[in-house]
């Protein structure tokens, strides 16, 4: 789109006068200027980068422990500790607070009887039964307006 301003002015009139010793001469020119322009680019919208949504992927949940609502797994990984026994470990993404989902967890988990710590950076610890788990909750760039958070078991 290109904007045009157009000034209209009256014409210049330049008049040179001689010294008195001389005969007078009177020169007179007239100047019309051109209409000034301004460009300006083609208006274009400015680029939006789209949201990107968590994508669930498979993997194991914890089978005694609710999942915190509207949450998606976006990772699951686990590993033997020995001949017997399988460590799990589930990433997971909320729109939810990280003080939110901590306290979820808390109150989750001490209804069905652990034994909960919680410390300053949110990480929860909890046993029962020779069983432990923890919880790391982080916020996340990769899902802005997200906490991520990771149970492992």
């Amino acid at each position: 789109m290109t904007y045009t301003i157009t000034e209209t002015q009256p014409p210049v009139t330049v008049t040179q006068t001689q010294p008195p010793s001389t005969p007078t001469i009177t020169v007179t020119k007239t100047v019309t200027q051109p209409p000034a322009t301004i460009d300006q680019a083609p208006e274009t919208e400015p680029e939006t980068i789209p949201e990107k949504k968590p994508v669930e992927v498979d993997g194991l949940d914890p089978e005694f422990l609710p999942i915190y609502p509207e949450s998606v797994r976006i990772d699951y990984s686990s590993h033997m500790v020995n001949e017997t026994d399988e460590k799990h470990y589930t990433v997971y993404v909320s729109p939810a607070s990280t003080q939110a989902i901590s306290d979820y967890y808390v109150m989750q988990l001490g209804s069905l009887g652990w034994h909960v710590e919680v410390f300053m950076d949110y990480t929860i610890q909890a046993v029962k039964a020779g069983q432990s788990l923890q919880i790391f909750n982080y916020t996340t760039s990769t899902y802005p307006g997200h906490t991520q958070y990771a149970i492992e078991w």
